[in-house]
C-alpha cells in the first residue's frame, strides 16, 4: 500500500488526477490542440475514371506531444468532381483519419482531396492520377453514311472511336472490322485504337450491287458500331427521249428513258433516279424511281409547259453527274373548233342556259392546242355572258360559265371567239313565258286576317305564279286536316293550295312561324298542298314596316319545296353538318355568276345556312355568303329580294321557271349579316321550315308514303 505525504485540500483539487503519487510536482493542460495534418497513405495512386483508389487514403493529426485522438477531420474533394467516404472522418488512437476516395468520370488529368480540420488552419492534400477505364463502347468517328460508285472505295476510310463508360478515349485497345453487307473489301480488318481512341479500318471498298452496304466493328468484350455506305451508280446515260417536240403545254409522244451503270458500262439495278422540270413549266407524270435489272428508268410523261419555246428536264442520282432531256414547245396552228354540249333548242327570254358550253380547240392534226384564250360572246339576241374570256385546258376544252338570254324572242346566238378561225356558235330560240299556267289557290285557316293582310299573301302570290310557269299534274286529294298547318281537302288540286293561318303565338320579335308542305305528289315529289303559320304580333310590325310581302314570298318558297324537299329531291348533301350545299346545277350556274360579279366567295357551291338551330339549318341560303337574298335566314333591314339564284334552285327541283322575274341581287354596305340591337332578335332570323308530318300522294290521291312524323 502506498503512502502519500499530506497535501492542503486545495492543492490537491487544482492538480491532475493523473499526476499520481512520487511525481515531480509539474501540472499538464486538459486539453491538447492539434498542431499537425499530414498525409501519411493513399498519395499518388494511379486509378481508372469513376473508380474507387486502390488503397484508402490516411492522414494523421498530432500536437507537440504526439498523435491525437477523437479528433474530426473533414474531408473535400478540391478537384476531379469525385467524391469520398465520410466526408468527416475522426482520428482513432494512432492519431490516423481514413478516407475511400473515388475520383471523377474525367480521365486524362489529376484528382485532389483536401483534408482539413475546422477552426484551424490545418490543411494536407492527396492527388490521383485518372486514366481510362475498360473499353466498352464504340462510336462513329469518321467515314460513316458515305457514298461512293459500286465497286468503288468510299472517300473516307471508316473509323471508330472506342471509349470507357463515361466516354473516355481508350487507346491500346483492339477493334475487329468486318463487312456485313453489301460485299465488297477491307484494307485493315485488325485496328488498335490510338491515343485517341480511333481505330480505323483502312480503305472500306464497296460491293458490286447498288444500295446499301456495312461494316461492323467490334470490341473483344462484344460491344460493336455499325457504319454503312450507299453504292452508287458511275454514271446515268440518256437511252431515248431527247430532242422531241410538241405541241406547247401538251405531253410529248416518246417515254423519257435514262440506263445507270457502273465504271464498267454494266447496268446497276435498284439505283434511285429522280427527274424535274428544269426549265420551261410543265409537267412529269408515270415514272418509276429505281432502275431495274437492266439499269433503266423512265418517265412515261412529260407535258411541256404552256409557253413556246425549250424545255428541259433532269435526271439525278445521288453521288452522280445529272444529265438533261431537251424538247421544244411549238406554237400550234389552231385548225378546229369542236362544240359540245349541244344547248336546249328553246328557252325563256331573259332565263339562264345552265351550262357549261364547251369548245375543244385542235390543229391540223388533231392534237389539243393548250392555254389559248377564247372569247365567249353575244353574236345575236342581247343577252349576257359571265367569264366572257377563258383559256383552254390540258385536253385543249374552254368552257363559259353561263349565258343569260336577251329579252326578246327568237334565235339568240352564243360565240367562241379564236384567233384565225371562224367563231363556234351556239344558238337558242327564245320563247316568251307562258301565262297563267300555274295558279296557287289561298285558303284561310281560323279567323279571316285583315284585307291588307289578305292583300299581301295575295301579292306573293302572283309572284311566284309569274315565276312558275309550268303546270303540275293534278292531284284528286281527299284528306282531313294535317299537322298544325294544313286543313281539309276534298277535291282536284292543280297546281296547289296553301293555307294562310295568322294568330298570337308568342309576341313581337319571337317565333315567326312556320311553312312547309303537307301533301307532295308522288310523280315529281313537288308540293300539292301547303301552309304557313304566322304570329299576328309579328304581321303587325311587318306590315307597318312594307317587309310583309316579302316575308309571305319566303314562307311560299317553303311551301313549294325550298328546303323542305331538298333531300327528297338529291339536291342536298352535307345535311347536319357545317358544310351543307345545294347542288342543283342551274343554282350553281346562277351562283358562279354572283361570285365573278364580285360576291369574293371562294368556298363550296352552292353554300346552305349551317347555323340558328333546326328550322334555320339545310334550309335557307347561307346568309353570311348571300347576306340579304330573300331566301337567307336572315331578314334584313331593307331590300330583300328574291333573286335568280332562287328561282334557278326551283328549276333544279323540277319546276319549270322564268328566271327573268328575279330582282338584281346587290349587297349594299349596311346590309351585310344580321340586323344589330333589339333587330337582331329571334324575330328577325326566318326559323320556320315545317318538316312534318306530310303524305305523299299518287295520281289518285292515294296516300302512298310520310314525311316526317306521322
Amino acid at each position: 500500500m502506498l503512502s502519500c505525504p499530506r497535501l492542503p485540500i486545495l492543492r490537491l483539487l487544482l492538480l491532475s488526477a493523473a499526476a499520481g503519487c512520487g511525481g515531480d510536482g509539474s501540472t499538464d493542460p486538459v486539453t491538447r490542440t492539434p498542431s499537425s495534418l499530414a498525409l501519411v497513405a493513399g498519395g499518388n495512386q494511379v486509378v481508372a475514371a469513376g473508380s474507387p483508389l486502390p488503397s484508402p487514403v490516411t492522414f494523421r493529426v498530432s500536437d507537440q506531444r504526439g498523435p491525437l485522438a477523437g479528433v474530426a477531420v473533414r474531408l473535400t474533394v478540391e478537384q476531379g468532381a469525385g467524391s469520398v467516404t465520410p466526408a468527416v472522418a475522426t482520428t482513432g488512437p494512432d492519431g490516423v483519419a481514413t478516407a475511400t476516395w473515388s475520383v471523377g468520370t474525367t480521365a486524362g488529368g489529376l484528382n485532389v482531396l483536401r483534408a482539413s480540420i475546422d477552426g484551424t488552419s490545418l490543411a494536407a492534400s492527396a492527388s490521383a492520377s485518372v486514366i481510362p477505364g475498360t473499353a466498352t463502347q464504340l462510336t462513329p468517328a469518321a467515314g460513316s453514311s458515305q457514298f461512293a460508285p459500286v465497286g468503288q472505295p468510299v472517300p473516307e476510310p471508316p473509323a471508330v472511336r472506342v471509349t470507357d463508360p463515361f466516354g473516355n478515349p481508350v487507346p491500346g485497345a483492339a477493334v475487329t472490322f468486318a463487312v456485313s453487307q453489301g460485299g465488297g473489301s477491307l484494307g485493315a480488318p485488325q485496328s488498335i485504337s490510338n491515343a485517341q481512341g480511333i481505330a480505323t479500318a483502312g480503305q472500306w471498298v464497296l460491293g458490286p450491287a447498288g444500295g446499301v452496304n456495312a461494316i461492323r466493328a467490334t470490341l473483344a468484350s462484344g460491344a460493336f458500331v455499325d457504319l454503312q455506305a450507299i453504292g452508287t451508280a458511275f454514271a446515268i446515260r440518256i437511252v431515248s427521249g431527247d430532242g422531241q417536240s410538241a405541241n406547247s403545254g401538251t405531253m410529248i409522244a416518246e417515254p423519257l428513258v435514262v440506263r445507270v451503270v457502273d465504271a464498267n458500262e454494266q447496268p446497276l439495278a435498284d439505283i434511285s433516279v429522280g427527274f424535274s422540270v428544269a426549265a420551261g413549266g410543265g409537267q412529269l407524270t408515270g415514272f418509276n424511281s429505281n432502275s431495274g435489272a437492266d439499269g433503266l428508268v423512265s418517265i412515261a410523261g412529260w407535258t411541256l409547259g404552256t409557253t413556246p419555246g425549250p424545255n428541259r428536264v433532269r435526271a439525278t442520282s445521288i453521288g452522280v453527274d445529272p444529265v438533261e432531256f431537251t424538247a421544244t414547245g411549238i406554237d400550234a396552228v389552231p385548225a378546229t373548233i369542236e362544240q359540245s354540249p349541244a344547248p336546249p333548242a328553246t328557252a325563256f327570254s331573259g332565263n339562264f342556259i345552265t351550262g357549261p358550253f364547251r369548245i375543244r380547240l385542235l390543229d391540223a392534226q388533231g392534237t389539243q392546242i393548250v392555254a389559248r384564250p377564247v372569247v365567249w360572246t353575244v353574236g345575236s339576241g342581247n343577252g349576257e355572258v359571265f367569264g366572257p374570256t377563258t383559256v383552254t385546258d390540258a385536253e385543249g376544252y374552254a368552257e363559259l360559265l353561263a349565258w343569260r338570254l336577251g329579252p326578246g324572242t327568237g334565235s339568240q346566238v352564243l360565240q367562241a371567239i379564236v384567233a384565225g378561225l371562224p367563231p363556234a356558235e351556239f344558238t337558242v330560240t327564245a320563247l316568251s313565258p307562258p301565262v297563267g299556267e300555274f295558279s296557287i289557290v289561298i285558303r284561310y285557316l281560323g279567323e279571316t286576317p285583315a284585307l291588307e293582310y289578305q292583300q299581301a299573301v295575295d301579292s306573293a302570290a302572283r309572284v311566284w305564279e309569274r315565276a312558275i310557269v309550268g303546270n303540275l299534274p293534278a292531284v284528286n286529294v281527299n284528306l282531313g286536316p294535317l299537322g298544325t298547318l294544313c286543313g281539309a281537302v276534298n277535291e282536284e288540286v292543280d297546281d296547289i293550295i296553301m293555307f294562310v293561318r295568322i294568330e298570337p303565338i308568342d309576341g313581337e320579335f319571337g317565333v315567326l312561324g312556320s311553312a312547309g308542305p303537307c301533301a307532295s305528289r308522288q310523280s315529281n315529289s313537288l308540293p300539292v298542298l301547303g301552309g304557313m303559320r304566322l304570329d299576328a304580333a309579328d304581321v303587325a310590325r311587318l306590315a307597318a314596316q312594307n317587309q310583309l310581302v316579302a316575308v309571305v314570298i319566303h314562307e311560299m318558297a317553303h311551301i313549294l319545296g325550298f328546303g323542305t324537299r331538298w333531300n327528297a329531291l338529291n339536291l342536298l348533301t352535307g345535311a347536319g353538318t357545317s358544310e351543307p350545299l345545294f347542288t342543283g346545277p342551274a343554282a350553281r350556274t346562277v351562283f358562279e355568276t354572283m361570285v365573278l360579279g364580285g360576291l369574293g366567295y371562294t368556298g363550296p357551291r352552292v353554300p346552305v345556312e349551317n347555323v340558328g338551330g333546326p328550322g334555320s339549318v339545310d334550309g335557307h341560303w347561307r346568309e353570311s355568303v348571300l347576306r340579304n337574298e330573300l331566301m337567307t335566314s336572315i331578314l334584313n333591314i331593307g331590300p330583300n329580294p328574291l333573286s335568280a339564284l332562287s328561282l334557278a334552285g326551283f328549276r333544279d327541283m323540277g319546276y319549270v321557271m322564268d328566271d327573268a322575274v328575279g330582282a338584281p341581287l346587290e349587297f349594299p354596305a349596311g346590309l351585310f349579316g344580321a340586323p344589330s340591337g333589339a333587330q337582331a332578335r329571334e324575330g328577325f332570323r326566318f326559323a320556320d321550315v315545317y318538316r312534318g308530318p306530310g303524305v305523299v300522294l299518287d295520281a289518285a290521291g292515294r296516300i302512298v308514303g310520310w314525311v316526317g312524323v306521322p
